[in-house]
């Protein structure tokens, strides 16, 4: 408390735990004191210690839930985390685990930056068999698809693969199928192979159990059934693919389940349908997750294209611009489906009309995106309940509909979902409230202020 009323130490007060720094000229002071003292080695190695530590707790919850706020908490703590980075380059074992450890961490916030510092290590390093080497691999080849810049590698690219296919870790086996099958689909158009590849990574993963890369599995071999004419069986697995998400409350999983559930609608004609899976998939993207908004607000547009034509090509717009940040194009399974809808849109308006549409999104930023469109495709108008108590938007809109009376059954309908889903968001407002009913979670509600009663 001293120091901070001599502003020696400065006080951060934001969502979450109350944070404390030091101003860089005291910090680079402090550092010159502590190297003269010859205390700066045992320190640093500490501080990577710590660092090596919640890497790795949150890498292993990952496995098996969301891990969503350790992960946040390293984020919000990254410029400790690079440094403990540096300090782990002298032992390759140390820095490649670290790397692939943040494996969700550069998915979400930074995947250039997380494919070129692990391309780097790798190339630093010999080839080995061991968890870290196969950890990073699977991060690298993950963040490679997504930026793009995999496909410009070659040595890297045939090494890990053989080493992983090599590996008796049914984890990592598992992962590379799934990669083999992005790649037969994205680079090669190659539907069947792709197909054949994704369903060996689901069968692998399901050895494995529950957790989040069989759900995301799951989802992109529903939307591979689905192109290859069977969306019946797609649906199945996709549903599949929500439901587990929830249930291991993992948001980011949850997400790409949406994202694929919403295309599945759009090809099969039911654009409300689409619209609210991709609705319900931004709702839990995390702030900064740019690739996520742009995709959901590219599906969002697509879903509204012929209702709003205007407000379509400002969403288009956007959401490409955004895409562009994350590095050289990729070939998305989708892209024929959102050319179409720009150009559903556009054929609805006159030239000028549709030009200045798409160039009013101009400014957007990802952040101001995302409260766009979450402001404008919210539910129904009237004073909501306010976020509390861990709940997601969507399920703070469950918990309205529970508190209005209906059944899972009739919430379902209402908003686009599988009844399984809407039980799964009922548990988890029911766990993170600390209740054990409806009635309570009703009462919840009408304690947090007046709500509109659901529309017909």
């Amino acid at each position: 408390t001293r120091l901070v009323e001599k502003s020696m130490v400065q006080v951060e007060t934001r969502d979450g735990p109350t944070r404390y720094r030091l101003l860089d000229t005291i910090r680079r002071y402090a550092a010159e004191k502590l190297m003269a003292e010859g205390d700066e080695a045992a320190v640093r190695d500490r501080h990577l210690q710590r660092y090596c530590r919640l890497v790795d707790e949150a890498y292993a919850a990952r496995r098996r839930r969301g891990a969503i706020a350790e992960h946040l908490q390293l984020w919000t703590e990254m410029n400790d985390v690079r440094v403990a980075l540096e300090r782990a380059a002298r032992d390759p074992e140390v820095e490649l685990g670290m790397l692939g450890g943040l494996f969700l961490v550069w998915v979400i916030h930074a995947p250039t930056e997380g494919f070129e510092r692990i391309n780097s290590a790798l190339n630093r390093t010999s080839p080995s068999p061991s968890e870290s080497f196969l950890k990073a691999g699977h991060a690298w080849n993950v963040l490679g698809g997504i930026t793009g810049l995999r496909w410009e590698q070659g040595p890297t690219e045939n090494r890990l693969l053989q080493l992983i296919g090599a590996s008796d870790n049914t984890f990592f086996r598992a992962a590379l199928e799934m990669g083999m099958g992005y790649e037969a689909e994205r680079v090669y158009n190659d539907v069947d192979a792709a197909y054949r590849h994704m369903l060996a990574g689901v069968e692998l993963h399901q050895a494995v159990g529950p957790g989040p890369q069989l759900a995301m599995a799951m989802g992109s071999l529903g939307s591979m059934e689905a192109r290859l004419g069977r969306p019946d069986v797609g649906r199945v697995w996709i549903e599949k693919a929500v439901t587990m998400a929830l249930e291991i409350d993992d948001q980011y999983g949850a997400v790409g389940a949406y994202f694929h559930l919403g295309y599945l609608e759009l090809d099969s004609g039911t654009r409300e349908k689409a619209l609210a899976a991709f609705i319900s998939g931004l709702a839990m993207v995390e702030s900064g997750d740019t690739l996520s908004t742009a995709d959901q607000v590219a599906g969002i547009a697509c879903a509204v294209a012929a209702s709003d034509p205007r407000y379509a090509l400002r969403l288009f717009s956007a959401a490409s611009r955004l895409r562009s940040m994350m590095g050289p194009p990729v070939a998305e399974p989708w892209r024929p489906r959102v050319d179409a809808g720009v150009q559903e849109a556009r054929e609805a308006l006159s030239s000028a009309e549709a030009d200045a549409a798409a160039g009013a999104a101009k400014g957007l930023t990802t952040e101001t995106m995302l409260a766009e469109v979450r402001d404008r495709f919210s539910a129904r108008p009237g004073r909501r309940p306010k976020p509390g108590n861990g709940l997601s938007s969507r399920e703070l809109e469950v918990a309205e509909l529970v508190a209005s009376g209906m059944t899972s059954r009739a919430i379902a309908e209402k908003l686009f979902l599988a009844e399984r889903t809407v039980e799964t968001h009922i548990n988890h407002i029911m766990t993170k409230l600390r209740v054990n009913s409806r009635a309570q979670v009703a009462a919840w509600v009408t304690k947090q202020g007046t709500f509109a009663a659901p529309s017909a």
